[in-house]
């Protein structure tokens, strides 16, 4: 499997996780359950929300918020799909984004194109699966009372406003590699560490203050 189609089936197929299950006598076991493609779980988190256009409709007043970052995410990876289709000469599904990424696909990989060119494409479906599993499950955030050990700052602003503690960790409980893969970032100067490195960074400022 060439890195391209790799990168469009991390999108476009369905994903195997494991999931706790417990039966009517308590048992308790572990077992793989199949996931929608992620472009297709996005649009339906979108759908959901929205309450789609049936008669079954849920109640605007009882609704859940449209996820407003799910659909700019949508909206911006089904634009550039769209356009690479256009370029290709593929029609474009306007309904279905992951249709029109693998009709795409089978168009594009009949050309002779560079590895430079291959990995432009797949470093940006690997940036779209990391959005979307962002935006269907943020991270959790963590906020540190240290100042930035980067731009020193010990407040940052947004919209106007001033806050405090600008450090945050940001990470997932459910992450296997939580501590590995936590990260840190300063929301006044936007430097981003992993969780170890910017606490190495703040011991190492705190123990030459």
């Amino acid at each position: 499997m060439t890195d391209l189609l790799a990168a469009v089936d991390s999108l476009t197929k369905p994903r195997h996780s494991k999931t706790v299950q417990s039966n009517e006598a308590g048992i308790t076991c572990v077992s793989p359950v199949e996931l929608p493609p992620l472009l297709d779980d996005l649009n339906d988190a979108i759908y959901a929300s929205m309450g789609g256009n049936t008669s079954g409709a849920s109640d605007p007043a009882t609704r859940a918020p449209v996820n407003i970052l799910a659909l700019q995410t949508l909206m911006r990876i089904s634009d550039q799909v769209a356009g690479w289709a256009r370029m290709a000469g593929v029609t474009v599904d306007k309904e279905n984004t992951t249709s029109t990424l693998r009709r795409w696909y089978v168009k594009f990989s009949e050309r002779q194109i560079s590895g430079e060119v291959e990995s432009m494409y797949v470093s940006q479906m690997k940036a779209w699966e990391s959005q979307i599993i962002n935006a269907l499950d943020p991270p959790r955030e963590k906020d540190l009372p240290s100042d930035c050990p980067s731009c020193g700052a010990s407040e940052w602003w947004k919209d106007g406003e001033r806050f405090r503690r600008p450090l945050v960790i940001r990470y997932r409980a459910d992450d296997g590699d939580m501590i590995d893969n936590a990260t840190g970032t300063c929301r006044a100067c936007a430097q981003v560490w992993s969780a170890r490195a910017l606490q190495y960074e703040i011991e190492n400022v705190e123990a030459s203050a």
